[in-house]
């Protein structure tokens, strides 16, 4: 029995070629902070450090072979074309870009690279496409901490401790570092009520130190909430308070209670 014999002929695919990308950073970091008046890192001015992004083509037969090719690359920022008079950019070679300018705080941009060759064998056009994404964080401002020499609940005994006079001052941070210039920040003390204590109340004596200090008589004192406030201009920026309470001595009695009845005249 004769059988019929036929060619099968394997065809390479269109695609020949294996293709991946990448688009690198060097320089620095894709963030950046903001402070309200300095970027970290600054890309701009003199001193800067500006970032370099680098769009890289890896090509490669159906088997595995490098092939080098010849590419092209255009740059984008939010979709826009980056040029040769695109300020704060600089075109690097084929395909580079250095960024020299810093993103606004709070705010991102996209950059896109899109690299494209032509297969010379296949004549197939290849693109490649890759973005990041540039932002800056905008970094809080440390905050302000009142601390009193003395603050919470003071349990204090006028009876056993005559030395009834005391002070109390308060010391501030901004963040974890010790504020030693008070310029423009005034200080206030206020009873209870809210009013000023030194205007108010008999306990308070006296303020010193730039109001930082409020000297108190306890001799006037049962229970006494004071609380010191720090102000920049119209802006409260960190307080703190202390309780004072009289600590009273126990102490027994015998109450004796005469019998019943009583006698007239007794």
């Amino acid at each position: 029995m004769k059988l019929n014999q036929t060619r099968i002929t394997i065809l390479e695919s269109e695609d020949a070629l294996n293709v991946t990308s990448s688009l690198n950073v060097s320089g620095g970091g894709l963030v950046q902070f903001f402070d309200g008046v300095n970027y970290t890192p600054n890309r701009e001015g003199a001193v800067a450090s500006p970032i370099i992004l680098t769009h890289n083509l890896n090509t490669a037969t159906i088997g595995g072979s490098p092939l080098a090719v010849s590419f092209t690359t255009l740059f984008y920022e939010n979709d826009v074309l980056i040029d040769s008079a695109k300020p704060n950019y600089e075109l690097i070679g084929e395909n580079g870009l250095k960024v020299k300018k810093n993103v606004p705080g709070g705010t991102s941009i996209v950059i896109k690279a899109i690299s494209k060759f032509v297969d010379s064998v296949t004549g197939k056009l290849y693109e490649r496409i890759d973005t990041v994404t540039l932002r800056t964080i905008i970094k809080a401002d440390p905050q302000y901490q009142l601390n009193l020499s003395q603050r919470g609940v003071v349990y204090f005994d006028a009876y056993r401790n005559p030395n009834v006079t005391t002070t109390i001052t308060a010391t501030m941070k901004k963040g974890t570092a010790d504020v030693a210039d008070f310029t423009g920040i005034i200080f206030k003390w206020l009873n209870a009520a809210g009013l000023d204590a030194v205007d108010n109340e008999l306990y308070a004596d006296a303020y010193s130190n730039g109001n930082r200090t409020l000297t108190i008589d306890k001799t006037y004192i049962d229970n006494e909430t004071i609380r010191c406030e720090a102000w920049r201009g119209t802006e409260l920026i960190a307080f703190d308070t202390v309780t004072f309470v009289r600590k009273y001595n126990s102490y027994r009695t015998d109450v004796r209670i005469p019998e019943l009845p009583l006698q007239a005249g007794v």
